[in-house]
């Protein structure tokens, strides 16, 4: 039986919030084991689609070309399973102690393996796991790229705050504010204990004027909050307006699905997944929403050239 395994400098999957959530509601890890158990079974080759191959050749960046040689190589496995009880939350996973390997998971992204007209949903997916692979294998050379985590910030923010903003109609403020616990939020995944107020450049993050004491009070807050759970996270936002934010826990994961799409979920707490929202985005792919994906489109492009030149 293969071990399931995510670990970093990041939190482990197994170990979010939002896994243990949906762990609960829907047996993934149960599903992942039984999806193992019989994996030969689905495995795809990539001489299985050389027509949908030739078109992420053709129309994928650079970086598509060596996530399909890593499929070819084995470091990547694509699995597609109609029949998976996998939730469509986990679109790829890392496995394996020794020498980790992608699985994707392609039932997740798209209906018909040999669909030339979703080919782009594959596409972005693989892309993506192959990034989280690397990320994977070694942390530091990501998170200790400075400019690379401030564009993933920018992009982080952006995909937490969006459901704020839309579904309860935060802001003024009170959005400044939430976004800048977002920001605080996601360098604590990436920094864990060495998160600080002058490591982060919020300024650029944020085109409004803020007085850095209510940022490091901020930052101090989130460092403080015990663990990296999103929900924790959700507390401390409650707090800008308890009355009117009340209901926030309870109502954030379906806001969440709403405008920036199901897959992506896992994003919220681990930067492995965020990934795809990179990717989905810079294809235009329905994996993720269509606001969100222009309204990070350009940033996702900034992005994909620093991780090109890292992969």
């Amino acid at each position: 039986m293969i071990q399931i395994f995510q670990e970093a400098a990041l939190p482990k999957l197994s170990q979010t919030s939002m896994y243990t959530r949906y762990n609960q509601s829907s047996g993934i890890t149960e599903a992942v084991k039984s999806e193992f158990a019989t994996i030969n079974e689905h495995i795809v080759k990539t001489s299985d689609i050389q027509e949908v191959i030739s078109l992420m050749k053709l129309n994928g960046d650079a970086i598509i070309k060596k996530a399909i040689a890593a499929w070819d190589k084995g470091d990547m496995v694509v699995i597609f399973n109609p029949q998976s009880k996998i939730p469509s939350v986990l679109p790829y996973i890392i496995a394996g102690k020794e020498s980790p390997k992608v699985y994707v998971f392609a039932d997740k992204l798209m209906t018909k393996l040999t669909s030339t007209n979703e080919y782009v949903n594959l596409m972005a997916g693989i892309e993506a796991a192959y990034i989280a692979l690397c990320m994977q294998n070694n942390p530091n050379k990501f998170i200790n790229n400075r400019d690379l985590m401030l564009s993933m910030a920018y992009l982080y923010q952006y995909m937490a705050v969006t459901p704020l903003e839309t579904k309860l109609y935060m802001k003024g403020d009170n959005l400044v504010k939430a976004m800048l616990y977002m920001i605080a939020y996601f360098y604590k995944i990436v920094d864990g204990d060495k998160i600080a107020a002058e490591r982060i450049n919020y300024k650029r993050l944020i085109n409004q004027k803020i007085d850095p004491k209510i940022f490091q009070q901020i930052v101090e807050d989130v460092k403080n909050m015990g663990d990296t759970s999103f929900l924790s996270l959700l507390e401390l936002i409650k707090k800008i307006n308890p009355v009117r934010y009340k209901d926030i826990n309870n109502m954030y994961v379906t806001y969440f699905v709403q405008t920036c799409g199901m897959p992506i979920i896992f994003a919220l707490e681990n930067p492995t997944y965020l990934v795809l929202l990179l990717t989905s985005a810079s294809y235009k792919t329905r994996l993720t929403q269509f606001g969100l994906n222009k309204l990070v489109g350009a940033t996702c492009k900034k992005i994909n050239v620093i991780i090109n030149g890292m992969v």
